[in-house]
C-alpha cells in the first residue's frame, strides 16, 4: 500500500474514531473477538472492489479499524466465519455487503435474459 493511500486511511480512520458510535462492532471467529467497522458511507471504492472480488483481508484493511485489523489477521477467518461476520453486519447495518452485491449480480442476470 503506498504511503498516500495509507495516510489517507489513517485520517478516514481518526474520523470515524472521533464519532465511536458511528462505528460497527462486530463478533468476529470462534471467540467472538469484537472488531470495529468503519461506516459503509467512508468505505471507498476500492475497498468494495475487494469485496466484490472476494480479497476479504484487503477489504478489512480498508475498513477495519487498526487494532481490529490486527484482530482480523490474527484470527484468519474461515468463509463459514466471514459469512457469519457479513451476515452480522447486515443486521446491523439493514442489509450485508455481500447480499447486496448477491442481489446486484442477480438483477444483472434477469437482464441479460
Amino acid at each position: 500500500m503506498s504511503t498516500d493511500t495509507k495516510s489517507e486511511l489513517e485520517v478516514l480512520r481518526s474520523e470515524a474514531l472521533s464519532d465511536a458510535d458511528d462505528l460497527t462492532k462486530i463478533p468476529l471467529g470462534p471467540d467472538g473477538q469484537i472488531v470495529e467497522i468503519l461506516p459503509q458511507r467512508l468505505w471507498r471504492t476500492s475497498a468494495m472492489d475487494a469485496l466484490n472480488s472476494g480479497r476479504f483481508s484487503a477489504w478489512a484493511e480498508k475498513c477495519l479499524t487498526e487494532d481490529s485489523y490486527d484482530i482480523w489477521e490474527d484470527v484468519d477467518p474461515t468463509m463459514e466465519e466471514i459469512e457469519e461476520f457479513f451476515a452480522a453486519v447486515g443486521e446491523a447495518n439493514g442489509m450485508s455487503p455481500l447480499e447486496s452485491r448477491r442481489l446486484r449480480r442477480s438483477a444483472a442476470r434477469a437482464r441479460r435474459k
